[in-house]
């Protein structure tokens, strides 16, 4: 009788600590996956950043190709305003 009592303790026991690895590998699971999906959300708004940036430095170094060619008046507030000047006189 106790030697049965001992072996039913030993065996619960063992099915406490079996449950609680899965839980574990579960929450691990899980943790990973959503610190990956955040990763690839840092990843896409990072990306977005650098091509808003980007495309705008690449549109004002057109317009100063432009400006540098003849091909489009200056839009200087300051060129604006001497040639005001110069019109009236």
């Amino acid at each position: 009788m106790l030697r049965r009592t001992s072996m039913l303790a030993a065996i619960a026991v063992l099915a406490a600590c079996n449950a609680a690895p899965e839980n574990i590998q579960d929450k691990a699971e899980n943790t990973s996956r959503a610190l990956e999906n955040k990763a690839a959300v840092i990843g896409a708004e990072a990306e977005n950043s650098v091509d808003a940036a980007s495309e705008t430095l690449e549109n004002q170094a057109a317009a100063l190709q432009q400006e540098i060619d003849g091909n489009a008046p200056a839009t200087n507030a300051s060129d604006d305003a001497s040639n005001a000047t110069t019109n009236k006189n």
